[in-house]
């Protein structure tokens, strides 16, 4: 009687890797000893984001497959809450990323891998098969040396009478049919190799630009230039792969055609394996680096490096491709819900943050004050708007110290007997909000005492002021928005919309309204409410996962928005379109716009992004290390940017927009930093830390 396979039948081991509905894991075979990966997708969230169908395709097209470039799909099963799908482990990684790091980029290791390649589409498309998202990050190497394709979530069957529609892909990688909204076939996926040999050779996609309807207009237009140094045959086979035409496509008459072009002179398809002949590179073979240990090198490989891309070199678009662009993005609304890859990383992340810095400036930061005598770390801080004072929470303490005339003084100290997770000045200064499981803590500094808020049926999970100081909203585990009136003392409304607890939420400036209050839910919604009208004026399903954050622009009357997904919107708040959409190799944690709205930067998991924010230009991109502190702030003048760079970061890392260079820093804490915030006003920087201090930071000599 052969095994039932089950959960239990596998031991499992380090994350691999995270998507948007689950993630991937190692995993082991109790009985045999036998690794996998495990891809574990959580069922609520499949359900809510509507995707079980593809769930249930993919399963039913790898299941089907055998082919030595295919990573295999070797068992199914689930349990209550979650869909397991047991994959070969593939542990080289990804192979353009391998091959650059190896210094491997030359026509024959090309032709060796992009071989394996069109040999696994001509089977695929044999069984009529479409890929779809055919791009580099979904082109892995086995630890044998050879290619596995991989992630066949949007794979489809193909019936030639009737064809396929469905807009999906990476921005990059569509064939101009897909982008034109026309019945499209199997030719997406030769569309899509001849963008990999471009970049195989060039390091960037042909048609890459700096938003996703340039990118499409650019493939529309055939925008394409290739360097001086190109190879001669691999050039005219990219040509043939890259026709608008997808009748006179190469391989439009079958991957035959593919595999007689010149480029594979010499290689015999019917035992290709013997006619390509040893790998060019086998990851498995390769010398360990000095830190690396037998126990965590997948881990090294795939979680604690981010996704590396190369620098992307990008061509001037035609003459009037803005102008079309727009149009295109119009006449294609699905645009708008395509998000292009990441931008690239510029370095490896290193282990420290010193590795790569190239400039210092002169100013020094130096610890001017210190308050001592916590017990507990200092974990959240919120300065009035005026600077005139600052609230500090402490586990079961808040004290809140008043901080006029340069000096330091205590105002009052409250045992609040919970912990807290929000700390906010009203835009007043005159109260301070904070959260207590299921109600609100309110402090009056004119009256030197607080009281409590206290109609919560369930933990709260979010507040937010609106701009007279007058109301506050309270989002909470229960999936509800009040609003209190803090004059008459009452929730004046109770907000409904959404599936799951409120995880964000946000009022809009004073100086565009005032009266819309967006809130974000882990259902992935984005809900509008509108306090004149007292009403929902508009729901948003951009989202395919919990939303994070949203965080109104200070310049401009638009909000931003960061999800599990790995999605950042940015959305109009009169039309409520998406304006721009970024996808990033791992989850923004954290998300903050400079005071005047110039500058915005994001907090992910190994790195920290300045943008400047009227074009969404990337201006730096800085390593950090998982695990630390998420705390990010920029100061008064809106030229200085300070963060926590390491899980062992005892000083704050303050980095200088205008002079693009990292500020000195003398002293620090004893022990590793929690949190940290600028004031409004002051050049101050206020720091928390596990050794139970707070310090104050300005710039001066030591």
């Amino acid at each position: 009687m052969s095994e039932q396979i089950t959960k239990d039948s596998f031991e499992y081991g380090q994350v691999l890797g995270e998507g948007a509905f689950g993630q991937v894991r190692l995993c082991m075979r109790t009985k045999t000893k036998a690794q996998y990966a495990a891809k574990i997708l959580m069922k609520e969230q499949l359900i809510k984001a509507k995707q079980t169908q593809y769930v249930k395709t993919e399963k039913r097209i790898l299941m089907g497959l055998d082919h030595p470039n295919i990573c295999k799909l070797y068992y199914t099963f689930t349990d209550e809450k979650r869909l397991y799908f047991i994959m070969e482990l593939v542990t080289g990684g990804q192979l353009l990323n391998l091959i650059q790091s190896q210094k491997l980029v030359n026509e024959n290791v090309c032709r060796y891998y992009m071989a394996q390649l069109v040999d696994a589409i001509d089977y695929l498309h044999k069984k009529n098969i479409v890929h779809r998202d055919l791009k580099p990050e979904n082109l892995l190497v086995h630890g044998d040396g050879n290619l596995k394709l991989v992630d066949f979530g949007i794979a489809k069957e193909y019936d030639e009478q009737v064809g396929l529609r469905t807009f999906c892909g990476t921005a990059e990688y569509l064939a101009p049919e897909v982008v034109q909204n026309k019945v499209y076939g199997k030719g997406v996926d030769w569309w899509a190799l001849g963008c990999i040999i471009y970049e195989f050779f060039v390091g960037s996609s042909p048609f890459c630009s700096t938003s996703v309807s340039l990118t499409c207009q650019k493939i529309i237009d055939r925008d394409l230039k290739f360097p001086k140094d190109f190879p001669e045959d691999a050039r005219d086979l990219v040509e043939g792969l890259l026709t608008i035409d997808e009748t006179k496509r190469l391989g439009y008459k079958g991957g035959e055609e593919v595999k007689a072009h010149k480029f594979f002179k010499g290689i015999d398809f019917s035992d290709l394996q013997k006619s390509l002949g040893p790998p060019p590179i086998v990851p498995d073979k390769l010398p360990k680096k000095e830190d690396d240990s037998e126990d965590d090198i997948i881990m090294k490989k795939d979680e604690n490096l981010p996704y590396q891309f190369r620098d992307l070199q990008y061509t001037l678009p035609k003459e009037g491709t803005h102008e079309r662009s727009d149009l295109l993005r119009k006449l294609y609304p699905e645009l708008q819900l395509l998000p292009l890859r990441p931008q690239p990383l510029n370095h490896v992340i290193n282990k420290y943050l010193n590795t790569g810095v190239s400039k210092q400036s002169k100013e020094i930061f130096v610890c001017k004050q210190k308050l001592s005598g916590w017990k507990n770390p200092v974990m959240k801080m919120s300065w009035a708007p005026d600077s005139s004072s600052i609230g500090l929470f402490s586990s079961f303490d808040l004290q809140i110290y008043n901080m006029k005339n340069g000096s330091t003084n205590l105002e009052k100290t409250l045992r609040t007997g919970l912990s807290t997770n929000y700390l906010e000045f009203s835009p007043d200064g005159a109260q301070l909000a904070y959260d207590l499981q299921t109600h609100i803590g309110l402090y009056k500094k004119n009256k030197g005492e607080a009281e409590k808020l206290t109609d919560h049926r369930m933990p709260i999970t979010q507040i937010s002021w609106h701009h007279d100081s007058l109301n506050l909203a309270a989002g909470g585990e229960d999936c509800l928005i009040y609003i209190w009136n803090l004059k008459k003392r009452k929730i004046t409304s109770s907000i409904k919309g959404h599936a799951l607890q409120i995880s964000a939420l946000g009022w809009q400036p004073q100086k565009f309204g005032g009266n819309l209050l967006v809130s974000g839910s882990m259902d992935g919604r984005l809900n509008f409410y509108d306090a004149e009208i007292e009403n929902l004026s508009q729901t948003i399903n951009f989202h395919s996962a919990g939303v994070v954050g949203v965080k109104w622009s200070p310049a401009e009357n638009i909000v931003a928005s960061y999800a599990m997904d790995r999605n950042l919107l940015f959305l109009d708040a009169k039309s409520f379109k998406i304006i721009k959409a970024f996808t990033h190799p791992t989850n923004v944690m954290n998300l903050v716009w400079s005071n005047s709205g110039k500058y915005l930067a994001t907090v992910c998991k190994y790195v920290i992004r300045i943008y400047e924010s009227s074009t969404m230009k990337l201006l730096k991109e800085i390593p950090r290390e998982d695990e630390c502190s998420t705390s990010i702030s920029f100061d008064s003048t809106d030229t200085k940017i300070a963060f926590v760079s390491s899980v062992k970061s005892k000083t704050p890392t303050i980095f200088d927009i205008s002079c693009d260079s990292f500020c000195q820093i003398s002293g620090e804490h004893e022990n590793t930093i929690t949190t940290l915030c600028w004031a409004p006003t002051q050049p101050i920087l206020a720091t928390g830390s596990t050794d139970n201090n707070v310090m104050f930071w300005r710039t001066g000599s030591s």
